[in-house]
């Protein structure tokens, strides 16, 4: 199906009660092009069972083939809210969908992720298309998206923004706060990857855990490899003492570049977590780290060793080649940032 417009329409109140059966406000599955959702209200679908599943809007490319495929879909000015998610996810953009755009929706008050960009679950039977890609996710206001009270997890863990395993994805100019994590770019598939993904112009602010966060979040995951992470505004994430900081690398990453960032302290102080070995030719520099504290106390880890100060760590740094042209500024505690 093709040249399809699904436009200022409300659906509301789906729910369900069992594992077997997934509520989705709209759903576009198999192939098709040109199809445009756009100016939607979708709020309280439910799967009320645990380890049930539930989605807003869902974009299923189930094609095994390169041309016939979803393509040019869009999803743009809709308010997807207030819904019961088990383990999926408000906006999901899953498998053989090539060329989309998620624009301007507003994505908040959800049990467990906002917009999630995912690849290698399977949804394509054939592995190499397998991957959401080709795509833009611009100008969304994520926020109060969290799975603490989702009985599914009943722990901090949803994203504002998830790349699980997307490639070739630009994520810019969206506001993304007071979720569980801000932005996350990984794979949840052993010897997989999330690759070529531009995070840049963001503002990510006063998220639980960490601001954005790359790489597998246990070694069972797959990597993140190739992406790059700049001129974004990561401000007092990490609100709740998380130990995850502002920007945290996990299992296996591989050349990353983290450059350009204004990154803000919360009060655990703690700029870059590293709880991982397993890291190589990632680059970082021309950050400008911020704080309400001297250099000294600033807190950094970078390969499991713990950095404390910025004269510290940016001298560790530099062995790698590392943070030379980046700097640290101590902000005054009535300082407040202007959000935009």
């Amino acid at each position: 199906k093709n040249y399809i417009q699904v436009k200022g329409l409300e659906f509301r109140n789906l729910k369900s009660t069992k594992v077997n059966e997934t509520p989705i406000g709209i759903y576009i599955t198999g192939t098709g092009s040109y199809i445009d959702i756009r100016n939607n209200y979708i709020h309280h679908i439910e799967a009320n069972v645990q380890d049930g599943n539930a989605h807003g809007i869902a974009v299923y490319g189930t094609s095994s083939s390169a041309q016939n495929n979803l393509n040019h879909i869009v999803i743009d000015n809709n308010e997807v809210a207030n819904l019961k998610l088990g383990l999926s996810e408000a906006i999901a953009v899953n498998g053989n969908v090539d060329s989309f755009e998620v624009t301007n929706n507003k994505v908040h008050d959800n049990n467990n992720i906002g917009i999630v960009l995912i690849g290698h679950e399977g949804v394509s039977p054939v592995a190499a298309l397998d991957q959401a890609q080709n795509g833009v996710v611009r100008n969304n206001i994520v926020h109060h998206n969290s799975s603490i009270n989702n009985t599914s997890y009943n722990e901090y863990s949803a994203d504002g923004i998830y790349v699980d395993g997307g490639k070739e994805i630009i994520i810019v100019q969206n506001q993304s706060y007071e979720n569980d994590l801000g932005i996350e770019v990984a794979s949840e598939h052993a010897g997989k990857s999330a690759s070529q993904i531009i995070v840049r112009d963001n503002t990510i602010s006063n998220n639980i855990m960490s601001g954005i966060a790359i790489g597998g979040y246990d070694s069972q995951q797959g990597y993140a490899e190739n992406n790059t992470i700049t001129n974004n505004v990561i401000y007092k994430n990490d609100t709740k003492d998380q130990e995850s900081g502002q920007i945290e690398l996990n299992y296996d990453t591989r050349n990353n570049v983290i450059t350009n960032n204004q990154i803000y302290a919360s009060n655990s102080r703690i700029f870059i977590s590293n709880n991982f070995n397993k890291n190589t030719g990632n680059k970082l520099d021309y950050n400008h780290y911020y704080g309400e504290f001297d250099q000294s106390n600033g807190l950094w880890q970078w390969k499991r060793k713990t950095y404390k100060g910025f004269t510290s760590y940016q001298a560790g740094m530099n062995q790698e080649g590392n943070e030379q042209h980046s700097v640290f500024s101590k902000l005054s505690p009535s300082f407040k940032l202007i959000l935009k």
